[in-house]
């Protein structure tokens, strides 16, 4: 059994779904906008498909900062819930080829923080906590999930340049490190299979620092208590304890600054609830 590919392309096409809402501290983005209809696999299977593992390549431009959340806009064939982690790399952009290949000779720089990486119900979700990088980059991501339980990991495509830094329009790669699907190690993200045009894949990478105002921990999902359980009312007032004293962890939704947006934006994160 192994993982449906279109044409050598790991490819399936979906409903759109709805676009994200723009965040506070964003240093590089390919928003999704909701219109698009094409996925692209990125996915770490169990040991016994290792040779279809396949990340997504993409190239971002930014100053160097503490990284704080990254996530992307996806869906699953069968229970992308299932991840036991989101992993992004971020990789130097050195001009000698794409990550993975042999005239590569850069480096890479840093990671997520293992682990801590979950599928919200809309995006895959990870984090740096505050781990420094910038300048001209590849973002190398996919999520770990097992296909025979749980299906294929799903990353929603996205054309056009970058909204925030730099980096080119319509350049994705997918890497297949094992040649699995028998396209080589690498092949461009593409519309329709093997026939269309290359595009991209969206995803959002945030500002950060160490000890959890990174939007994920504490949780981007609502446990603010930091208990590691479902949100319920201790998170609830955890948080407004919080903005009552000026922690700055409270400051969720723009404008800078504390305000009647950064509750509503806590009650989003409340009602999804942690797994």
């Amino acid at each position: 059994m192994r993982p449906r590919t279109a044409g050598g392309v790991a490819l399936v096409v979906w409903a759109a779904c709805p676009g994200a809402i723009a965040q506070p501290g964003i240093l590089a983005q390919l928003e999704y906008d909701g219109r698009g209809q094409g996925a692209s696999l990125g996915q770490d299977f169990e040991p016994v498909l290792d040779a279809f593992d396949v990340a997504i390549i993409e190239d971002a431009q930014w100053p160097s900062a503490p990284l704080g959340e990254f996530r992307s806009r996806g869906i699953g064939t069968i229970d992308p819930a299932g991840a036991t982690d989101v992993v992004c790399r971020v990789f130097e952009d050195n001009g000698t080829g794409l990550p993975g290949t042999a005239a590569y000779t850069g480096a890479q720089v840093c990671a997520s923080v293992p682990g801590a990486g979950l599928y919200d119900g809309a995006d895959f979700v990870t984090r740096f906590d505050g781990q420094t990088a910038g300048g001209s980059v590849f973002l190398v991501f996919h999520a770990r999930l097992d296909y025979l339980s749980h299906g294929q990991a799903l990353f929603m495509q996205q054309g056009g340049a970058p909204g925030v830094g730099g980096g080119a329009a319509d350049n994705a790669w997918q890497w297949n490190p094992g040649g699995g699907f028998g396209a080589g190690t690498h092949f461009p993200v593409r519309m329709a299979g093997t026939a269309g045009a290359q595009t991209g894949v969206n995803y959002t990478l945030r500002s950060g620092e160490a000890g959890g105002c990174d939007g994920v921990d504490p949780g981007q999902c609502g446990d603010w208590d930091a208990s590691g359980g479902q949100s319920d009312g201790n998170d609830f007032f955890a948080f407004l304890d919080g903005f009552a004293t000026g922690d700055p962890c409270t400051d969720l939704a723009a404008p800078p600054g504390r305000g009647s947006e950064d509750f509503f934006a806590f009650l989003d994160r409340f009602v999804r609830a942690c797994p």
